[in-house]
């Protein structure tokens, strides 16, 4: 590698431009790496792991955990006006109103009359959220949500401010003075396809802490690009959540001992596509699900010690029962079985489409799963890679028979993964698989106090998902990436959300934060 000398400007890279800079309108990985660099939230994960106030100077919880009282601290736009309360109802509103573009409505279902409003059998302005005053913000839950605190330091919930987008619904499209955000650092250029420019946010309420001046996001589709940019000297980040690691190229980065690896609440996983024949036969879906060789696809794929997924929910969460690995043997027999149920042959199966978003490691997971369904069904399948972006429009319109995808828990409760098969028409439940006592048990969940009986109801639900398989797991996340050695205080959550606010250039690290015993601590 070159030598390097870091100068003040954090130089990172995305596969791909981000969905959208609206912390509303998109939820995937990449655009709110992005988002949490310009938008602050409620509560944030601090970089010793815990939730800390960000927004919310103080938080009180009422009513055995069904209402939340949020106190404001003093703190400002970009554009110098107050953050408020009403900028989180404005923001709020937006995402759960049913003519809104936004998908992420179920992220807030736990708060009271949110899924009956988005679902058009209520009105917006009974959303159990209001502005008691500028700088008091007060929520009532339809239930007692253990995980409501974490869930507010996600992105989703940032507020936006109200009169910037009431003046310009377009202003997240914009730049510089058009672009009004309250995180740690605010938009200065965006190219599309090519680059974005963030500068330090000066109106920050913990601007004391933040010590990069700028960040440069260079888009840099190819991972054999990415990777030779850093070797040059060129990038001081270089992998996940960003972009990948080449995969040939893993073994030889982990032997030198340059990789970087960190365990995700994270899966990979396949949806199928339940309203379409032949997927909507369960005995089909079973048998592709008993194809697949998840320890191989692991030992020979990914290089390195990540968990073959047993679960839709992550083996951290606890819930789900251990289960074997070895169904190979299974597919054979549960594909004669489900031939016999749709009274065709396997000749007269229609053909079968595998879609993925582009990037090198979606189209080796495919074409393994590919050669493993042809080997041991004798089932051709044929491969549809996709722009990212148009990739999660055919999720979300069901344009398709089968998608892989990475999916990552918001908070930590099984209940985020499990609750998006809730309801067919949940835009989320891209499966549209739908189980009336599936929903019953989400429900009990929802409202059962007791921790144990909780517990119970989740691992009920799970078993009857996993044994319907409308979505198939196939291994747990786990981060690999670069980090040269001179940048400092980059946190990685471990939900997998990166934070570069309290980054610096230094000499001395800790192992997930990068934090020093006298870095600034953030309050």
């Amino acid at each position: 590698m070159t030598e390097y000398k870091a100068p003040n400007v954090l130089r990172l890279s995305l596969e791909s431009d981000p969905r959208s800079l609206h912390p509303g309108l998109s939820g995937d990985r990449r655009s709110q790496i992005v988002q949490v660099m310009l938008f602050d939230t409620l509560m944030r994960m601090g970089p010793e792991g815990t939730l800390e106030n960000a927004l919310a100077e103080r938080v009180e919880v009422l009513d055995e955990g069904r209402r939340f009282v949020f106190h404001l601290r003093d703190a400002q736009w970009s554009n110098g006006l107050p953050i408020e309360a009403k900028d989180f109802v404005h923001a709020w509103q937006m995402v759960i109103n049913p003519e809104s573009d936004s998908a992420f409505g179920y992220a807030f279902y736990p708060i009271k009359n949110a899924r009956l409003i988005k679902e058009s059998r209520m009105p917006l302005d009974s959303m159990g959220v209001r502005a008691v005053d500028a700088r008091t913000l007060e929520v009532e839950l339809e239930y007692s949500a253990p995980y409501f605190l974490r869930l507010t330091a996600n992105p989703i919930y940032a507020p936006i401010c109200r009169a910037a987008d009431l003046a310009n619904k377009r202003w997240h499209l914009g730049e510089g003075s058009g672009f009004v955000c309250s995180g740690p650092f605010m938009l200065r250029r965006l190219r599309a396809g090519n680059s974005i420019h963030l500068e330090r946010n000066p109106q920050y309420w913990d601007a004391a802490s933040v010590q990069i001046d700028a960040i440069q996001i260079s888009i840099i589709p190819e991972v054999l690009t990415s990777l030779a940019s850093f070797e040059a000297g060129e990038l001081d980040f270089c992998g996940e959540p960003l972009s990948e690691l080449p995969l040939a190229a893993l073994p030889s980065l982990q032997e030198r001992g340059l990789a970087s690896s960190l365990p995700m609440g994270g899966l990979y996983w396949y949806e199928f596509n339940t309203r379409i024949f032949p997927f909507n036969n369960k005995k089909f879906r079973q048998a592709l699900a008993a194809a697949l060789d998840r320890k191989a696809f692991v030992q020979h794929i990914l290089h390195d010690s990540t968990e073959p997924a047993i679960s839709i929910v992550p083996r951290s969460f606890d819930l789900a029962p251990e289960r074997s690995l070895d169904q190979v043997q299974l597919a054979h027999g549960l594909l004669q079985d489900a031939l016999a149920e749709m009274g065709i042959t396997a000749e007269e199966l229609p053909p079968i489409q595998l879609s993925y978003g582009m990037g090198e490691r979606h189209r080796v997971f495919a074409q393994a799963v590919q050669q493993q369904w042809r080997e041991v069904l004798g089932l051709p399948v044929s491969l549809d890679a996709s722009d990212p972006s148009v990739f999660l429009d055919k999720l979300f319109s069901g344009q398709f028979q089968i998608a892989g995808s990475y999916w990552y828990s918001w908070f930590d409760d099984p209940i985020y993964n499990m609750q998006i098969y809730r309801q067919a028409s949940d835009r989320m439940n891209s499966s549209g698989w739908q189980d009336e006592n599936y929903t019953r048990l989400l429900a009990l969940s929802d409202k059962e106090p007791d921790v144990e009986k909780r517990w119970n109801y989740l691992r009920q639900a799970e078993a009857l998902i996993m044994e319907a398989v409308p979505v198939t797991p196939v291994f747990e996340v786990s981060y690999k990436y670069l980090q040269r050695p001179e940048l400092q205080g980059v946190f990685i959550s471990d939900l997998g959300q990166i934070d570069f606010r309290y980054a610096y250039y230094g000499s001395s690290s800790n192992s997930r934060t990068g934090m020093p015993a006298d870095a600034p601590s953030s309050r």
